[in-house]
């Protein structure tokens, strides 16, 4: 019994990574092109750090928000495991956090906007090249 709930929850596992990978892979790409409006590096040259750090920070408040919604959704999603063993309870903290780690790396990963900004304002604070701000 004990080896059949540990097979359910990796199921449960691959289910919803499968599940929130498609969903946040087309959520990145609708902000991308609608909301984030990547730019070209060079342009960030021009940009000073402030604005850059201003401009990041309402992305990623827009992200936060868009990630809680996605999962608000996954709790009307029945685990797969259900339905194999009528004992087995889904979405266990533990497992929460897989997701919580899965799909905020897609997001940071996916979003080039972001990513672009973020790399910017790296190599701004090693270089110093800006100074502080």
């Amino acid at each position: 019994m004990n080896v059949n709930i540990q097979l359910l929850i990796i199921l449960e596992l691959i289910q919803y990574t499968v599940i929130f990978s498609i969903v946040i892979f087309f959520i990145t790409k609708f902000l991308d092109i609608y909301i984030f409006k990547l730019r070209e590096e060079k342009e960030y040259v021009t940009m000073s750090t402030i604005k850059i750090l201003f401009e990041l920070i309402i992305n990623l408040i827009i992200i936060i928000i868009i990630y809680y919604y996605i999962l608000k959704i996954r709790k009307y999603i029945p685990s797969i495991g259900t339905y194999f063993n009528k004992d087995f309870v889904g979405g266990r903290t533990l497992n929460s956090y897989i997701y919580n780690i899965v799909c905020v790396y897609l997001y940071m990963e996916l979003i080039m906007g972001t990513k672009t900004k973020i790399a910017v304002l790296r190599e701004r604070l090693h270089k110093n090249k800006y100074g502080f701000l």
